[in-house]
């Protein structure tokens, strides 16, 4: 059976559609690469220092008070998961979890909004 010159444009045109995809996939993985966990640990430590300042310069129960309260905690997870041996965005994954799913009360429970913005805190931190 001939293929038609319409057949095989289409193939061509599903060929490069796909070889595209795959471009720009691994463009964009390539781009998510986390920095090296000693690195991690230096702008961690630093940052949790500039979280406990907010903590203290601010009434417990206040939105400024409790956001800095979530990311300090968070950030000293992802720290102990470091220093556990993990890498670093394994690390920001499993901290996420214990600070989601933990047993810390918070004044507002942590929903799936704040979680990307915690999740994203620690992208830009850690990229």
């Amino acid at each position: 059976m001939k293929r038609t010159f319409a057949k095989r444009s289409f193939m061509r045109f599903l060929m490069g559609f796909f070889l595209f995809g795959v471009l720009a996939f691994s463009a964009t993985e390539a781009n998510a690469q986390w920095i090296s966990p000693a690195n991690a640990l230096i702008k961690l430590d630093a940052e949790i220092q500039n979280q406990k300042s907010v903590i203290v310069a601010n009434n417990p129960g206040t939105p400024a008070y409790e956001n800095a309260l979530v990311h300090a905690v968070f950030y000293t997870n992802i720290v102990t998961e470091i220093n556990d041996g993990l890498p670093t965005g394994t690390a920001v994954d499993s901290a996420l979890e214990k600070v989601a799913n933990g047993t810390m009360a918070f004044a507002t429970p942590i929903g799936k909004t704040q979680r990307q913005a915690l999740y994203s805190d620690a992208e830009n931190l850690l990229k």
